[in-house]
């Protein structure tokens, strides 16, 4: 059941790319939340912004009652998050989507983030036992030296980190699909593998080519644009390949399917994904941290 919190903001950090770190104290709701799944944050107590925003939770500590959710200002609404301060009350409406699926015994998971795309996935390794966090790898693609520094300051249970930044100031020079190709070649042993892939959709569909080329699966959480978070608006529809998942809605004439980023995700198969637009993303180099 849905159920709408009061949230009081304990931490407040603006970082370099316009991006933001918010903490909140909700100790029913961080207990509730798990990696994939994501929060709907209402921005201001009155009706300008109208709607809220949806932020995958980045990590949660159920034992001190807190979550946090890292975010990017990208126009109004995220902007006047991004100036939020200590003890700001803000309501939060969650867990909403599903989660990653569950690695099987001995497979080794990549994880591979573009900005703050790497909130799902940094919260999917924190989630896991020590033992466990071993069989994952995070790879992250930044802009340059700033972003990476201030993300990785905040991931105080980070394994096995790799960082690419665009401009080759910190870490591997050049995208983070690159690294991931990269390590594929250099690092298969015959040990089962996986990705999990958040970030720009021109990075999560050079990423799932990848996974293609390599014959890996690959689940995606998609950063789509959400009105409601719960399905009613049908606004953040997914063009699908079909699969064995009944869809509420018919075929279309061309042989695909709509699904909810909301309720049907965010995570998805990744190779179930119809990525027609971010492939162009690709093709002409302006896919971000791709």
């Amino acid at each position: 059941m849905l159920k709408d919190y009061e949230a009081e903001v304990t931490k407040a950090q603006k970082l370099p790319g316009r991006m933001f770190f918010l903490e909140f104290a909700t100790p029913e709701l961080a207990k509730k939340c798990g990696p994939g799944e994501f929060v709907m944050v209402q921005v201001e107590s009155g009706t300008d912004p109208f709607l809220r925003r949806a932020f995958s939770v980045f990590y949660s500590e159920p034992k001190k009652g807190k979550l946090t959710i890292l975010g990017k200002s990208y126009g109004f609404g995220t902007t006047l998050l991004g100036e939020k301060k200590f003890g700001n009350v803000l309501r939060l409406v969650g867990p909403l989507g599903n989660q990653f699926s569950r690695a099987k015994k001995k497979e080794l998971t990549l994880l591979v983030a573009g900005g703050v795309g790497l909130a799902p996935l940094y919260f999917y390794q924190q989630a896991l036992s020590s033992a466990k966090r071993k069989n994952t790898v995070l790879l992250l693609g930044v802009r340059n030296r700033a972003e990476a520094l201030a993300l990785k300051k905040l991931m105080q249970q980070a394994a096995n980190l790799q960082i690419s930044t665009d401009d080759g100031s910190y870490g591997f020079k050049g995208r983070v699909t690159t690294l991931l190709e990269n390590y594929l070649h250099t690092s298969r042993n015959g040990q089962p593998m996986r990705i999990l892939s958040c970030g720009p959709d021109a990075m999560m569909a050079k990423t799932v080519e990848i996974a293609q080329q390599f014959d890996l699966p690959i689940e995606v959480s998609l950063e789509t644009a959400m009105a409601c978070g719960y399905g009613i608006c049908i606004g953040c529809a997914v063009k699908s390949i079909p699969n064995s998942k009944e869809s509420e809605f018919p075929q279309t004439p061309d042989g695909f399917i709509y699904q909810r980023a909301c309720i049907d995700g965010p995570v998805f198969d990744g190779k179930q994904v119809v990525w027609e637009g971010a492939l162009a993303g690709v093709l002409s180099g302006e896919a971000g941290q791709a």
